[in-house]
């Protein structure tokens, strides 16, 4: 059993109240799920800009298993703790939002490359709010959303790998074979 254990234990022993939670945990599930509904409407942004139907199985797979179940479980625990926050009507934004568009702003390899940036960043905050919680179903959905991030980071990395033309150094591709 590890300190924050027996830390978790004692303190859910003092409250034993799942209503509560400290400034850190509101500051980091509302931070989650307002990353997570930007997130959401990127993803629909770029599924109507990308050409690859490799692209759209990856992007569609990530919202639909990552983004989408993550975002229900802040909202559960705010709304259960009576903390006020401000929550977007996602499905009138994205049922307004134009489908099609001749206008092409971004790549395939562009909105991977994106999508794997953003999907470290989103890791990292996962990771950071696990361990500002104190509340072990907080705790908890940090820990499962960072895994189920880290997850559908290696899947996008993995369609990047194969779409983005690799640099290879100066050694293999044969620049440095004369000397």
């Amino acid at each position: 059993m590890t300190m924050m254990d027996k830390i978790q234990g004692t303190i859910e022993k003092l409250t034993n109240d799942d209503t509560r939670l400290n400034a850190a945990e509101v500051t980091a599930l509302q931070q989650s799920y307002y990353n997570l509904q930007l997130g959401l409407v990127k993803i629909e942004f770029y599924l109507t800009q990308c050409q690859s139907p490799d692209v759209r199985h990856v992007l569609t797979e990530l919202r639909d298993e990552f983004v989408k179940p993550h975002l229900e479980k802040p909202t559960r625990i705010l709304t259960k703790a009576q903390v006020p926050f401000y929550s977007v009507d996602m499905n009138t934004r994205l049922t307004n939002y134009p489908k099609t568009s001749n206008q092409r702003f971004f790549t395939d390899e562009e909105v991977l490359l994106d999508t794997v940036y953003s999907m470290q960043a989103v890791i990292t905050g996962m990771q950071a709010g696990a361990l500002l919680a104190i509340r072990g179903d907080v705790r908890d959905y940090f820990l499962n959303a960072r895994d189920a991030a880290f997850d559908q980071w290696r899947k996008i990395g993995l369609a990047t790998y194969k779409m983005v033309p690799q640099a290879l150094p100066p050694t293999l591709s044969g620049v440095n074979a004369g000397r």
